[in-house]
C-alpha cells in the first residue's frame, strides 16, 4: 500500500536508507538535501518503506502545487525493486491541483517532456577523457595552460556568490535562490560532500564553482566565471581538473544538463554520455479522471 506520509511523521532512517540503496539513487532525494531546498515536503511510500518518492510542494494564496525545489534536478520513485510509478501518481492527494516536475522515470499516462543532461564516466584515464573534448574545449584548456591558471580549494561560499552575481547580474534571481544554494554549501562543505574550486590567474581571482561529492557521483552544481575567466578558458580549465583529478575511480561527472542551449553545448564538448530525464505536468482533473 502507498501512504502518503508528512515530512514531520517521517521515519527518516528508513527514507534515506531507501534513497542510498535505490537503483535511482542521487543526491536530491535525500532528507537534509530537501531539507534546505525546498519549502516544503512530504512523502509517498510504499509499504515498509519499500519504494519512496518525495513531494516537494508550494503554496500561494492556500492553494498547494507540486513543483521542482532550486537545485534539484530530478525528484523520482525510488527503490531497489522494480516499481509501477505510475500508482504513485495517482497517490498524490487531489488537494495539489498542479504538478509539473522532472523525473528519472517517464509517467506514461501524463504529458512528459525528455530533457537532457550529460555525464562522464571517471573509470578511465585522463587521455581518454581528453581525447573525447571537442576542438574548442581543447583549444580552450590550451590557453589555460598557456596563461599558467592554477587552483585553490578551500571555502569562499561568499566570494562565488559575489562573483556568481556579478556575472549573471543580468539574471533575476530571488534572494531566496542565494539563501538555498549558501545553505547548500555550507552543509556540505560541513560535511564533506562537496568542495569550492577556486581558479587564478596572476593572483586575481577569476572562476569559481562549487561541486557536490556523494555516492560516486559529483555534480557541477553552482559556478562563475567573469571576463577574464572567459577570455582564458577558466571554466574549461575548472571542469578539467577535477576531471582529471578523479580519472581511473568509481566515480562520475554529472554536468546537471541545461535547457539554455549555449550552456547545454558546452557542457556536450566534454564528450561526455547523453543521458535522458522528464518533465512531468498534470494538473488535478487529468489525474482526477484519467
Amino acid at each position: 500500500m502507498i501512504n502518503y506520509i508528512k515530512r514531520k511523521n517521517l521515519n527518516v532512517k528508513k527514507y534515506d536508507s531507501c534513497v542510498e540503496n535505490s537503483l535511482q539513487s542521487r543526491i536530491y532525494a535525500f532528507s537534509w538535501y530537501l531539507d534546505i531546498v525546498a519549502d516544503n515536503w512530504d512523502v509517498l511510500v510504499l509499504d515498509d518503506y519499500k519504494a519512496v518518492m518525495p513531494i516537494p510542494w508550494k503554496s500561494k494564496l492556500g492553494l498547494r502545487y507540486i513543483t521542482q525545489p532550486y537545485f534539484c534536478q530530478q525528484i523520482c520513485v525510488y527503490s531497489n525493486l522494480k516499481i509501477n510509478v505510475e500508482a504513485f501518481i495517482d497517490k498524490i492527494p487531489k488537494y495539489f491541483l498542479y504538478v509539473n516536475i522532472n523525473c528519472c522515470q517517464k509517467f506514461d499516462e501524463f504529458l512528459t517532456k525528455q530533457k537532457v543532461n550529460y555525464q562522464i564516466k571517471l573509470n578511465t584515464d585522463y587521455n581518454s577523457i581528453l581525447n573525447s573534448y571537442r576542438k574548442d574545449r581543447k583549444k580552450s584548456l590550451r590557453k589555460a595552460s598557456e596563461s599558467n591558471l592554477y587552483y585553490k580549494d578551500y571555502n569562499s561560499i561568499e566570494i562565488l556568490i559575489s562573483l556568481y552575481k556579478d556575472v549573471f547580474s543580468n539574471i533575476s534571481n530571488s534572494n531566496k535562490y542565494f539563501i538555498i544554494i549558501k545553505e547548500l554549501m555550507m552543509f556540505s562543505l560541513q560535511n564533506d560532500k562537496g568542495f569550492i574550486r577556486n581558479i587564478f590567474i596572476n593572483d586575481k581571482l577569476i572562476c569559481s564553482g562549487f561541486f557536490v561529492k556523494y555516492k560516486s557521483r559529483i555534480y557541477y552544481l553552482f559556478a562563475a566565471s567573469n571576463a577574464l575567466g572567459k577570455k582564458y578558458g577558466a571554466t574549461t580549465f575548472l571542469i578539467d581538473s577535477v576531471l582529471k583529478e578523479y580519472v581511473n575511480t568509481d566515480f562520475i561527472f554529472d554536468f546537471e544538463g541545461s535547457t539554455i542551449p549555449n550552456v547545454a553545448n558546452f557542457y556536450k564538448s566534454f564528450g561526455g554520455e547523453k543521458t535522458i530525464y522528464f518533465n512531468l505536468k498534470a494538473n488535478v482533473f487529468k489525474r482526477v479522471f484519467l
